[in-house]
């Protein structure tokens, strides 16, 4: 049996549309050549390609100007949950009368209904903090902008219950390669430009790669990761 294309839900789709929306700008800049409608990528009952998706977060930030575009469409996903269907409605009821760990401990299930691309565990929990990983399904990849709404989302669930954002920080995914002080064993150092590479405990590295122009390193996986993992703690007052 042929596996199925359709990977992201118009949860997604549907985010971005309104995001773009609020922000003053046409959905169907988002949609245009992409073969579909954008009220077919409102339906939440309708399912996508993971690169339909992919596409419209790259188009979002193109037509933003706004590098996080998709982290605050993310956030603002959850804003506009309750209006999605039955499923976010009981998780904005259970965020209002339960144990914010409760609802982050959930996150597996409540991926479900989002993605069948990728999946998420709880590695670590504790009265308002969490720890969680995301990894794909072979052969889908993890590219930043599924980071972006991710973190936007684990942010904003906190507000369901009108509480504070909380605040999440990529241990690992789109983050600088010079943030990562070890992946897998392996320590990184950034000197001029060249990213190098060695084993923990072990002064000899090797060259891997250079920088690009926007600071960031994607050649290989210490940048890009296939086991994002975000660490969540309470919001903090402003």
């Amino acid at each position: 049996m042929a596996e199925r294309l359709e990977k992201s839900s118009a949860r997604i789709t549907r985010s971005l549309i309104e995001y773009a929306r609020r922000v003053g700008k046409n959905p169907a800049e988002l949609v245009a050549g992409l073969g579909v409608t954008v009220p077919e990528l409102e339906e939440i009952k309708n399912w996508f390609p993971l690169e339909l998706s992919r596409e419209m977060s790259w188009r979002l930030r193109q037509i933003t100007g706004d590098p996080e575009a998709v982290y605050q469409a993310g956030k603002f996903a959850v804003e506009i949950w309750s209006s999605f269907g039955v499923m976010e409605q009981a998780i904005s009821v259970l965020a209002r009368i339960g144990r914010l760990e409760t609802l982050y401990r959930r996150v597996p299930q409540i991926a479900n209904f989002v993605t069948r691309a990728y999946r998420y565990r709880v590695l670590y929990i504790e009265p308002g903090q969490a720890t969680i990983e995301q990894f794909a399904i072979p052969p889908h990849p993890i590219f930043r902008d599924s980071c972006n709404f991710f973190r936007g989302l684990l942010e904003a669930i906190p507000t369901l219950g009108g509480r504070k954002a909380a605040v999440v920080r990529e241990e690992r995914c789109s983050v600088p390669i010079e943030k990562l002080e070890r992946f897998d064993g392996k320590a990184f150092e950034v000197k001029d430009g060249r990213v190098y590479e060695r084993e923990i405990r072990s002064w000899e590295r090797r060259e891997i790669g250079q920088l690009n122009q926007d600071g960031t390193f994607s050649g290989t996986e210490p940048y890009l990761a296939r086991k994002p993992v975000f660490s969540i703690f309470p919001g903090k007052n402003r």
